[in-house]
């Protein structure tokens, strides 16, 4: 049986990480949320015009790369990645499931979501996943981590808003 990573040391974990995002750090996205049942495919399954859920202000850790800018026939088209940490509490809290295709506003650009990791674990244990059934209380999903790629405000079809 685990001496350490009970449901008592996750709350103490997760109360100081909330106030580091809240608090110190401070930095806040819009989360837009594909309304799946208001937003028509076609035949092969594409939607050309997405409708999206009223915007969720949420606090994450943002891990940006250099962008850069590709020049075509076209015209110039700037590019660039941003990775997205949340803590799972708060997508939990606010009711937002993250999932491939949703939009984050930050900075007024947008990014679109191309993947959904949720793999760290508190102590390096999942407690939906445990071979022993004393220790399914230990041990928990701690955060979500989205990896986003820049796209056009036209493309999106979202118009800048305050909150």
């Amino acid at each position: 049986m685990s001496l350490f990573g009970s449901r008592r040391d996750f709350n103490l974990f997760s109360r100081i990480n909330t106030e580091l995002l809240g608090d110190v750090m401070e930095q806040e996205i819009l989360y837009h949320k594909i309304s799946l049942g208001d937003t028509s495919a076609n035949l092969y399954g594409e939607a050309t015009d997405k409708i999206y859920l009223p915007a969720v202000k949420l606090n994450c850790r943002i891990e940006t790369q250099q962008g850069s800018t590709e020049d075509s026939e076209f015209g110039s088209d700037y590019s660039k990645l941003v990775d997205y940490n949340f803590l799972r509490d708060h997508m939990v809290k606010a009711d937002v499931v993250p999932e491939v295709g949703d939009i984050i506003e930050w900075h007024n650009n947008f990014y679109e979501v191309d993947t959904v990791i949720e793999n760290q674990f508190f102590l390096g244990r999942d407690n939906n996943y445990q071979l022993e059934e004393r220790n399914d209380k230990f041990g928990t999903s701690v955060s979500f981590l989205c990896k986003t790629h820049m796209t056009r405000a036209d493309r999106v079809g979202l118009s800048k808003q305050r909150l």
